[in-house]
């Protein structure tokens, strides 16, 4: 009963079984999303599938960050670089002796991984403003998928940031 599914792996092919799903996934109205890759020059399997929605990372200033696959298989771009996350460690309490987890939050997220999963949030909050029976409904009448509308409207609404590199 999901309505959005994100993959953060990646290589340079995908199996059939993968693939399988993801169309599986598609025909069944659900979003899927793909970390672009990190640290290669291509775009990675299975973001570099046409039917997926490809992520790469940017800065806080709208650049490219420097770990993130690019090219023209990439669809959007979100923060992936100096991203704040929760972590849990384990540690002792000062003074007490006492070991538990230790609550942090730091900004040392970094990566594809973390563009998706803000990616994912933003999927959820159009899905909620518009409704899943509506947005449903609208990609029927033009003979679409939903995973194509949603692309559609993040292309539509979405700043391509100055010099970034779409020709790989």
């Amino acid at each position: 009963n999901c309505n959005i599914v994100t993959l953060s792996l990646g290589g340079s092919f995908s199996g059939h079984t993968l693939r399988r799903a993801i169309k599986r996934a598609i025909d069944a109205d659900m979003i899927v999303l793909a970390a672009a890759g990190n640290c290669v020059k291509f775009v990675v399997h299975p973001a570099r599938l046409k039917n997926v929605i490809a992520v790469a990372a940017v800065d806080e200033h709208k650049k490219s960050w420097k770990g993130s696959s690019r090219g023209r298989r990439v669809d959007i771009a979100a923060p992936g670089e100096n991203v704040h996350v929760a972590r849990r460690y384990s540690g002792t309490a000062e003074g007490h002796g006492i070991s538990h987890a230790l609550d942090h939050i730091d900004t040392n997220g970094q990566g594809t991984s973390y563009a998706v999963a803000l990616t994912a949030g933003s999927t959820a909050l159009w899905l909620q403003r518009h409704g899943l029976p509506a947005v449903k409904a609208e990609a029927q009448n033009r003979q679409t998928s939903v995973q194509e509308l949603f692309r559609a409207a993040l292309k539509h609404t979405a700043d391509k940031p100055s010099g970034w590199d779409s020709d790989h």
